[in-house]
Protein backbone atom coordinates (compact mmCIF):
# COMPACT_ATOMS: atom_id res chain seq x y z
CA UNK A 1 0.00 0.00 0.00
CA UNK A 2 1.34 3.40 -0.87
CA UNK A 3 1.39 6.54 1.30
CA UNK A 4 -1.90 7.77 -0.05
CA UNK A 5 -3.61 4.46 0.90
CA UNK A 6 -2.27 4.65 4.45
CA UNK A 7 -3.52 8.22 4.74
CA UNK A 8 -7.03 7.14 3.73
CA UNK A 9 -6.95 4.26 6.23
CA UNK A 10 -5.73 6.64 8.95
CA UNK A 11 -8.46 9.20 8.27
CA UNK A 12 -11.09 6.44 8.23
CA UNK A 13 -9.82 5.07 11.57
CA UNK A 14 -9.94 8.53 13.15
CA UNK A 15 -13.50 8.95 11.81
CA UNK A 16 -14.61 5.63 13.29
CA UNK A 17 -13.11 6.50 16.69
CA UNK A 18 -14.76 9.93 16.61
CA UNK A 19 -18.16 8.48 15.62
CA UNK A 20 -17.97 5.86 18.38
CA UNK A 21 -17.33 8.59 20.92
CA UNK A 22 -19.97 10.96 19.58
CA UNK A 23 -22.74 8.42 19.02
CA UNK A 24 -21.81 5.60 21.37
CA UNK A 25 -23.15 4.96 24.85
CA UNK A 26 -23.90 8.16 26.72
CA UNK A 27 -23.69 8.53 30.48
CA UNK A 28 -26.99 8.24 32.29
CA UNK A 29 -28.19 10.44 35.10
CA UNK A 30 -27.15 8.77 38.33
CA UNK A 31 -29.81 7.82 40.84
CA UNK A 32 -29.30 9.53 44.16
CA UNK A 33 -30.27 6.33 45.90
CA UNK A 34 -33.57 7.78 47.10
CA UNK A 35 -36.49 5.40 46.69
CA UNK A 36 -40.20 5.69 47.37
CA UNK A 37 -42.53 2.76 48.01
CA UNK A 38 -42.33 -0.43 50.01
CA UNK A 39 -38.99 -2.19 50.25
CA UNK A 40 -38.69 -5.79 49.06
CA UNK A 41 -40.34 -8.04 51.63
CA UNK A 42 -41.68 -5.12 53.69
CA UNK A 43 -45.21 -5.76 54.93
CA UNK A 44 -47.99 -3.23 54.62
CA UNK A 45 -47.94 -2.17 58.28
CA UNK A 46 -44.20 -1.57 58.30
CA UNK A 47 -44.37 0.47 55.09
CA UNK A 48 -47.26 2.60 56.33
CA UNK A 49 -45.38 3.27 59.60
CA UNK A 50 -42.16 4.16 57.76
CA UNK A 51 -44.05 6.48 55.40
CA UNK A 52 -45.80 8.14 58.37
CA UNK A 53 -42.45 8.77 60.07
CA UNK A 54 -41.02 10.44 56.97
CA UNK A 55 -44.22 12.47 56.51
CA UNK A 56 -44.08 13.69 60.12
CA UNK A 57 -40.53 14.93 59.48
CA UNK A 58 -41.43 16.77 56.24
CA UNK A 59 -41.07 20.55 56.48
CA UNK A 60 -44.38 22.43 56.49
CA UNK A 61 -43.20 25.06 54.03
CA UNK A 62 -40.83 23.14 51.75
CA UNK A 63 -42.19 21.36 48.67
CA UNK A 64 -41.06 17.86 47.83
CA UNK A 65 -42.20 14.85 45.82
CA UNK A 66 -44.29 12.24 47.60
CA UNK A 67 -45.80 8.88 46.76
CA UNK A 68 -49.49 8.85 47.70
CA UNK A 69 -50.73 5.26 47.94
CA UNK A 70 -54.45 4.54 48.06
CA UNK A 71 -56.11 1.97 50.36
CA UNK A 72 -57.76 0.45 47.29
CA UNK A 73 -57.53 1.32 43.62
CA UNK A 74 -59.48 4.47 42.74
CA UNK A 75 -61.17 5.72 39.60
CA UNK A 76 -59.52 8.63 37.83
CA UNK A 77 -62.12 11.00 39.28
CA UNK A 78 -61.79 9.70 42.85
CA UNK A 79 -57.98 9.84 42.68
CA UNK A 80 -58.13 13.39 41.32
CA UNK A 81 -60.48 14.40 44.14
CA UNK A 82 -58.17 12.94 46.81
CA UNK A 83 -55.07 14.78 45.55
CA UNK A 84 -56.89 17.97 44.55
CA UNK A 85 -54.96 20.03 47.16
CA UNK A 86 -51.60 19.07 45.61
CA UNK A 87 -49.87 21.77 43.61
CA UNK A 88 -48.77 19.24 41.02
CA UNK A 89 -49.20 15.57 40.12
CA UNK A 90 -46.21 14.15 38.24
CA UNK A 91 -47.13 10.51 37.74
CA UNK A 92 -49.77 7.88 38.33
CA UNK A 93 -49.43 4.17 39.03
CA UNK A 94 -51.86 1.47 37.97
CA UNK A 95 -51.54 -1.71 40.00
CA UNK A 96 -47.88 -2.66 40.11
CA UNK A 97 -47.01 -0.70 36.96
CA UNK A 98 -44.11 1.62 36.50
CA UNK A 99 -45.07 5.25 37.03
CA UNK A 100 -46.85 6.84 34.08
CA UNK A 101 -45.85 10.49 33.73
CA UNK A 102 -48.77 12.90 33.53
CA UNK A 103 -48.88 16.62 32.74
CA UNK A 104 -50.88 19.18 34.63
CA UNK A 105 -54.30 19.90 33.09
CA UNK A 106 -54.66 22.55 30.42
CA UNK A 107 -57.52 25.07 30.40
CA UNK A 108 -60.87 23.33 30.27
CA UNK A 109 -59.55 20.04 31.66
CA UNK A 110 -59.05 18.67 35.15
CA UNK A 111 -56.80 16.03 36.68
CA UNK A 112 -59.38 13.30 36.16
CA UNK A 113 -59.32 14.15 32.44
CA UNK A 114 -55.52 13.93 32.46
CA UNK A 115 -55.59 10.55 34.25
CA UNK A 116 -58.20 9.21 31.81
CA UNK A 117 -56.19 10.45 28.81
CA UNK A 118 -53.04 8.76 30.14
CA UNK A 119 -54.95 5.50 30.64
CA UNK A 120 -56.32 5.73 27.08
CA UNK A 121 -52.84 6.44 25.68
CA UNK A 122 -51.38 3.50 27.59
CA UNK A 123 -54.18 1.24 26.32
CA UNK A 124 -53.60 2.44 22.74
CA UNK A 125 -49.92 1.58 23.08
CA UNK A 126 -50.90 -2.05 23.66
CA UNK A 127 -52.94 -2.33 20.45
CA UNK A 128 -51.73 -5.04 18.13
CA UNK A 129 -50.21 -7.33 20.76
CA UNK A 130 -53.38 -9.23 21.55
CA UNK A 131 -56.32 -8.44 23.76
CA UNK A 132 -54.68 -6.73 26.72
CA UNK A 133 -56.83 -4.51 28.91
CA UNK A 134 -55.19 -2.29 31.47
CA UNK A 135 -57.01 -1.62 34.73
CA UNK A 136 -58.89 1.67 34.73
CA UNK A 137 -58.08 2.48 38.37
CA UNK A 138 -55.08 4.11 40.01
CA UNK A 139 -53.23 2.55 42.95
CA UNK A 140 -50.96 5.54 43.66
CA UNK A 141 -49.78 8.92 42.39
CA UNK A 142 -46.64 11.01 42.81
CA UNK A 143 -47.36 14.58 43.86
CA UNK A 144 -45.30 17.72 44.57
CA UNK A 145 -46.21 20.00 47.46
CA UNK A 146 -45.33 21.14 50.97
CA UNK A 147 -45.20 18.91 54.01
CA UNK A 148 -48.39 20.53 55.33
CA UNK A 149 -50.33 19.83 52.15
CA UNK A 150 -48.98 16.27 52.07
CA UNK A 151 -50.23 15.75 55.64
CA UNK A 152 -53.64 17.12 54.61
CA UNK A 153 -53.78 14.60 51.75
CA UNK A 154 -52.71 11.82 54.13
CA UNK A 155 -55.78 12.61 56.23
CA UNK A 156 -58.10 11.58 53.41
CA UNK A 157 -59.85 8.30 54.22
CA UNK A 158 -58.89 6.70 50.90
CA UNK A 159 -55.15 7.25 51.46
CA UNK A 160 -53.11 4.42 52.98
CA UNK A 161 -49.73 6.19 52.99
CA UNK A 162 -47.97 9.36 51.91
CA UNK A 163 -44.21 8.98 51.68
CA UNK A 164 -42.25 12.15 50.90
CA UNK A 165 -38.89 12.06 49.18
CA UNK A 166 -36.02 14.06 50.66
CA UNK A 167 -36.52 17.77 49.98
CA UNK A 168 -33.54 17.87 47.58
CA UNK A 169 -34.80 14.99 45.41
CA UNK A 170 -35.10 15.93 41.74
CA UNK A 171 -37.72 14.43 39.43
CA UNK A 172 -36.23 11.50 37.58
CA UNK A 173 -33.40 10.93 40.04
CA UNK A 174 -35.21 8.71 42.53
CA UNK A 175 -36.76 5.29 42.17
CA UNK A 176 -40.42 4.51 42.71
CA UNK A 177 -41.27 0.98 43.83
CA UNK A 178 -44.90 0.37 42.86
CA UNK A 179 -46.91 -0.35 46.00
CA UNK A 180 -50.12 -1.53 44.37
CA UNK A 181 -53.11 -0.49 46.45
CA UNK A 182 -52.49 -1.07 50.13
Amino acid sequence: MNGRGWAVVGVAAVGVVWAAGAFGAQPTAPLQGDQLGPEAGEDQGAYVARAADSLAAADDATSTYALVTFRSALSAQDAADVVEPAGRVNAMLVGASEPIAVPEPVAGANRADVFDAALEQTQAGLEGIGHVEIPRELSAVVVWDTGQTLRDIAGEGQVAAVQPAPADAAWGSFAIRPPGAL
